[in-house]
């Protein structure tokens, strides 16, 4: 309730002070700024809930993960630099997943977020894809504080959250986009020792194995 209330609180105090202050230019200015920030805040929260209540089917297709990864952090480069984290990223960009590319985007950079969010300030973020019997797997690691024991199993729980300022959307949306194509996210966190998040996806009918199809066509003629 607070990410729309406090939005609200603000604009209701500039619209109070309009009427007196009409004629000076430097806070007509700012109450155009900050209205329409506040504004943008309420719209964002309201497109989560919409996405999280009703999302569109995922239109799949052959994707490569490695540009969405990386054109997520282009996304997040001046924060990067201004928390002054340094950033590994092992991307295998030979596979393909069966994806969605708007919907993964919103993936890593749901994620991505959190663990800048964890970090709070100076640290190192870790993203490598490996590919495995079908699977793409996409491991993001960061060295935050970790999360305690007892938030794990509630961590993906619609508006659970452990942020001052969270909406409990973020990890939920992410949960439910991974399902929708297939795959699979888990989190291994300990206290004290950071935090991994695995997302595992199929790759691409084109990309698997041409060894393993011309095997399986071949066992099922011997069948």
């Amino acid at each position: 309730a607070h990410e729309i209330k406090n939005p609200l609180a603000s604009i209701k105090v500039f619209a109070e002070y309009l009427p007196k202050r009409y004629d000076d230019p430097d806070f007509r200015a700012k109450f155009a700024r900050i209205v329409g920030q506040e504004l943008d805040k309420i719209t964002a929260l309201v497109q989560r809930l919409l996405d999280f209540a009703k999302p569109p089917p995922p239109q799949r297709r052959p994707v490569e993960l490695s540009p969405l990864i990386e054109g997520t952090l282009e996304l997040l480069q001046e924060r990067l630099v201004r928390q002054q984290v340094e950033v590994a990223c092992h991307c295998d960009g030979r596979d393909d997943v069966s994806a969605d590319p708007m919907q993964m985007r919103q993936v890593f950079l749901n994620l991505l977020i959190n663990s800048l969010d964890a970090m709070d300030g100076p640290g190192r973020l870790t993203i490598q894809t490996t590919s495995t019997n079908g699977h793409l797997e996409t491991v993001i690691t960061d060295t935050g504080p970790g999360i305690e024991a007892k938030d794990l199993p509630h961590i993906f729980d619609p508006f659970y959250t452990t942020k001052p300022l969270g909406t409990g959307l973020g990890l939920a949306i992410t949960h439910r986009i991974i399902k929708e194509h297939g795959g699979r996210i888990t989190i291994d966190s300990e206290r004290g020792l950071g935090t991994s998040v695995c997302l595992r996806l199929p790759l691409a009918e084109r990309t698997q194995d041409p060894r393993r199809k011309t095997q399986e066509k071949t066992d099922g003629k011997e069948l």
